[in-house]
């Protein structure tokens, strides 16, 4: 293929060289495109969040998957046009979002593909109702420094990779249903100032290893299920301000080496029944404590927060006796309403058959009378003889019967008789 040639334009031909330049004006246009996409391990990220929470943001524009597309600021990191994302380099460095704390209709659960977000310093998903686990891939962001996910439905345990996170500093799971014990890898924690983990269910005993978390000043613990005695390696923390270890089921002595924590200025231990031993003496005038529901200040032989185990053995006979007799007196009463129906029932239906009003059964008395009027009746017999019938209503027939002679030997003539009411109703005339 040639150019049409003339003295101002030399001819040309198609070479080599122009599909090279083509192909590299290509790839660039496909690089440039590559870049405004970003990161793809942030764009999964919050791909993930963005399809599992029921209520995203508005700003969120998942047709661009670049959120820190254009980005600058003096200060790093900077805000995204993504509500609640922020960004350094252009990658994303944070994730902030909240909410009321009740669970949406479709109950979001918390990606694991969040890990793959790997430059996050920041995570805070609060009041989302998220529910489900906490995945272990979180404890994969190095540099992750806080931890948010409070205010929530977080079941399971606490992961334990999540002592691999040495540059987190603060770790928030408050309010939400987690179990198990607490993990001692969290001791890995290095930097952790602030540990929030109050209003879960946790149990088991308080690990000896986090004595080694030098740089901790809030322990947070109120509202659990944790028991045992308290670990003297806690007490040496010389950085604590405050500990809160309210409503759980601690118990024994306080060690004796929390008297040396000078920063110590609020100490929460209330409703543990199983404290004991001496009073607390406050380190520093400004200290507050709160020992009520405890037996601090007496002997630890005399504070029992259990019944006896005699008292233990015998519940269940108590329990059985006393429904027992609840039912010793709700089944005879039983019986009682319902006979008692079935006799007004039975009164309206003989007022039917006799023509009153149903009504007036019901007014009459729920005895049946001992003695009814009997009506005299002849009935034809052979010669000589008179028989004398008295028909009892809702009774017996009884029949007496006399002959002319008998009545004339001296005998008197046969009154009516009334018979006493029998309950037979089977023969009636």
């Amino acid at each position: 293929m040639s150019l049409p040639q003339g003295p101002h334009h030399p001819g040309r031909s198609w070479t080599s060289a122009h599909w090279l330049a083509i192909a590299a004006t290509i790839m660039a246009m496909c690089m440039t495109h590559v870049t405004a996409i970003g990161d793809p391990g942030d764009v999964l990220a919050l791909q993930s969040l963005a399809s599992t929470l029921t209520d995203i943001p508005s700003s969120w524009d998942r047709q661009n998957l670049d959120p820190c597309s254009g980005v600058e600021c003096p200060r790093e990191p900077c805000p995204s046009a993504w509500q609640g994302v922020s960004c350094s380099g252009g990658r994303v460095v944070g994730i902030t979002l909240s909410g009321s704390g009740s669970p949406g209709p479709g109950s979001p659960t918390l990606p694991a593909a969040l890990a793959n977000a790997t430059q996050l310093h920041q995570l805070q998903l609060r009041g989302l109702g998220l529910t489900g686990t906490i995945p272990p891939g979180l404890g994969a962001l190095a540099s992750l420094v806080s931890l948010d996910l409070n205010f929530n439905q977080l079941t399971g345990s606490i992961p334990v990779t999540l002592g691999s996170l040495d540059q987190l500093q603060y770790l928030g799971l408050q309010q939400n249903r987690l179990t198990g014990q607490l993990p001692p890898s969290l001791a890995g924690c290095g930097s952790l100032r602030m540990l929030q983990l109050s209003a879960n269910e946790l149990s088991g005993s308080l690990p000896d290893a986090w004595g080694g978390l030098q740089s901790l000043v809030v322990l947070d613990l109120d509202g659990n299920q944790l028991s045992g005695r308290l670990p003297p390696q806690w007490f040496r923390l010389q950085g604590l301000s405050m500990v809160h270890l309210a409503s759980n089921q601690l118990l024994g002595p306080f060690p004796t080496s929390w008297q040396a924590m000078s920063n110590l200025s609020r100490m929460d231990v209330s409703g543990n029944c199983g404290l004991c031993g001496p009073p607390l003496d406050p380190p520093s005038p400004d200290f507050q404590l709160d020992s009520s529901g405890t037996g601090l200040g007496q002997s630890c032989d005399t504070v029992d927060c259990h019944p006896p185990a005699g008292a233990r053995q015998w519940a269940p006979i108590i329990v059985a006796c006393v429904l027992g007799l609840f039912l010793l007196l709700v089944i005879p009463l039983a019986i009682f309403v319902i006979r008692r129906s079935l006799r007004q029932h039975a009164a309206r239906v003989d007022a039917a058959r006799a023509g009153a009003d149903p009504g007036d059964a019901e007014k009459a008395p729920q005895e049946t009378p001992p003695f009814h009027t009997a009506e005299l009746f002849q009935v034809a017999m052979p010669e000589g003889a008179r028989v004398s019938m008295v028909c009892i209503s809702d009774g017996l027939r009884r029949d007496e019967a006399t002959t002319d002679d008998e009545a004339t030997a001296g005998g008197d003539p046969l009154d009516p008789v009334v018979f006493p009411v029998y309950q037979h109703r089977g023969l009636r005339n």
